[in-house]
């Protein structure tokens, strides 16, 4: 099963914050030159430039005049964040877990009433979902239902274990869609005996509500994930302009 090429700046970005959390750096107030960066992660100066654009609008760098580029170490520390649209595998990887998943079922079914709204399709179009668990170092921490619409792929749907890759990569990859930005609803929750039963977990979870549109502000995926209460502890960095 082949996955999607990897961008330079999104490798070298995870590279960075590696050696930022790894104290690479050591205490330094501030970050290395451009072309000091450059060398270090052996890429060009223009990769550099994206990297620190990203770092800067996620908070981890603040460009200060006459000083450099000052490293925020109080949102560095931050474990997990709601503010940034992580894959789970990506989220889970920057805190150095061994990160696992397995699909537990891939249904049909009409769309009906409830689906038909955030689809904008009819109530007989076909609903593709699918059903994952997501590991951590073995343990289950993530459930997760997709909902995607079968008539966005290009193609008959694929074989099953196509949906261990993440939804976003099958997305581009099968249905030439890519989503932009999502609306997200956090609903702190106790989840059903099922859920339950596939984390092996009792206690109160976070459950997000999160709906996937293009730049068209087309709906392409729908989702309902499960997020154990006692391995995750969100964050939000909440920047003034």
């Amino acid at each position: 099963m082949e996955k999607p090429p990897v961008k330079l700046s999104t490798k070298v970005l995870k590279e960075l914050l590696t050696l930022l959390r790894e104290g690479f750096f050591g205490d330094a107030e501030t970050l290395p030159r451009e072309e000091d960066l450059a060398k270090i992660l052996q890429v060009s100066r223009t990769v550099i430039r994206d990297v620190l654009k990203i770092l800067e609008q996620e908070g981890y760098i603040i460009r200060v005049k006459k000083k450099g580029t000052v490293i925020n170490r109080k949102v560095l520390g931050v474990k997990f964040r709601l503010d940034i649209e992580y894959e789970f595998r990506t989220l889970l990887e920057m805190e150095r877990y061994r990160h696992g998943s397995r699909v537990l079922g891939v249904d049909r079914f009409p769309a009906g009433e409830e689906l038909k709204e955030i689809f904008r399709c009819k109530g007989e179009d076909e609903i593709i979902r699918i059903r994952k668990i997501i590991t951590a170092d073995s343990q289950p921490v993530i459930y997760c239902e997709d909902y995607l619409l079968k008539n966005h792929f290009r193609e008959e749907v694929p074989r099953e274990d196509l949906f261990l890759l993440n939804v976003y990569d099958v997305l581009e990859k099968y249905c030439q869609e890519r989503i932009d930005f999502n609306v997200t609803n956090l609903v702190p929750i106790l989840a059903d005996e099922k859920v339950r039963e596939h984390l092996d977990y009792q206690g109160p979870m976070l459950m997000v509500k999160e709906e996937g549109f293009t730049s068209q502000l087309k709906p392409i995926l729908y989702s309902n994930i499960y997020w154990r209460g006692d391995f995750f502890d969100f964050h939000i960095i909440r920047k003034r302009y």
